[in-house]
């Protein structure tokens, strides 16, 4: 999708070679959709916002991607974007990344996510100045939350369960009891 202000909601998106892709987009809301189960040999990510400012993707429900469920920004080529709010989705199963933020992506936003069973991390966040806040990673392959110096923690992330016994990098998060209880 390239455009501004566009809205794509409540739909059902499967057995597709590409998903929801914003490049260049700004100001669009990308809410309540579910990406699943995409044909074989498809490698792109459930969504992703190349390139674009003040977008918006929330309450959605990505199962079975081969790639990042969530992409922020583009690392080859470069495309930057920035402002840009992920919050309340839901990503199981991804073939790489939860949930993926670039280096360039500036000043982003991802609450209240929650990212389970991904190959990889269940948050990679390599953009300085991204915001993480209530967000949850269990059961990924490698860590929970991997983020780069400079990410901001607006509290209340946690990661419980991944296969890296760190469970996350630079920046705090609760482990919880086996009652489920911080």
């Amino acid at each position: 999708m390239e455009g501004n202000r566009n809205q794509v909601g409540r739909n059902r998106i499967r057995h597709s070679e590409g998903n929801v892709i914003v490049a260049p987009g700004n100001r669009n809301l990308i809410a309540g959709n579910r990406v699943s189960s995409p044909l074989q040999g498809a490698t792109a990510p459930g969504i992703a916002i190349e390139n674009g400012r003040g977008n918006r993707v929330a309450r959605k429900v990505i199962v079975d991607v081969p790639g990042p469920g969530i992409l922020l920004g583009l690392a080859k080529p470069l495309f930057v974007g920035t402002n840009n709010v992920v919050r309340r989705n839901l990503v199981k199963n991804s073939g790489n990344d939860g949930f993926k933020v670039e280096q360039k992506d500036d000043r982003s936003l991802l609450k209240r996510n929650i990212a389970i069973g991904a190959t990889d991390d269940g948050f990679d966040v390599n953009g300085p100045g991204t915001e993480l806040t209530g967000n949850r990673a269990f059961r990924n392959g490698d860590l929970g939350i991997e983020a780069v110096r400079r990410v901001i923690d607006g509290g209340g992330n946690i990661a419980r369960h991944n296969g890296d016994s760190r469970q996350y990098t630079n920046i705090p998060c609760r482990r919880l009891r086996r009652n489920g209880r911080p």
